[in-house]
């Protein structure tokens, strides 16, 4: 993939990590695969924020020696949200400091902007891929 832009607009599918259909694990997924790293499919053919409450987090403490945490954004962080009991269920790629790029039922893949009251509370973090500067 030359651009993760390229990705805008592609339908939203629960459990999708195709071109013709994509949810947002799969849109982080196929955004790592450029960095050789591969997460395992998900169980279930349903969505995972439902069906599997928390697994990309849990996921990104597997690959722990390939991320760290931050609190600030930075273009290419991988940025994970929080329902209201505090479980990671919705993931995206951030573009630069303000607008990320993820797949929701509404819209499918879609650009929006962190600061925007439905996603600025519900920020859990923001995961950068190590590099061999870090």
């Amino acid at each position: 993939m030359k651009n993760i832009k390229d990705l805008v607009g592609i339908p939203y599918k629960a459990g999708g990590r195709e071109m013709s259909g994509i949810d947002c694990l799969g849109l982080v997924a196929e955004y790592l695969k450029a960095f050789e790293i591969y997460l395992p499919e998900p169980e279930y053919g349903e969505h995972w924020a439902k069906e599997q409450s928390g697994l990309f987090a849990q996921w990104l403490d597997d690959f722990a020696g390939k991320f760290i945490k931050s609190e600030i954004p930075r273009k290419g962080d991988i940025v994970l949200f929080r329902n209201i009991d505090g479980v990671e269920t919705h993931a995206g790629i951030m573009l630069d400091n303000q607008k990320f790029i993820h797949a929701i039922k509404k819209a499918g893949v879609c650009i929006s902007n962190i600061n925007q009251e439905q996603f600025k509370a519900k920020v859990s973090g923001f995961f950068r891929i190590k590099t061999n500067e870090q």
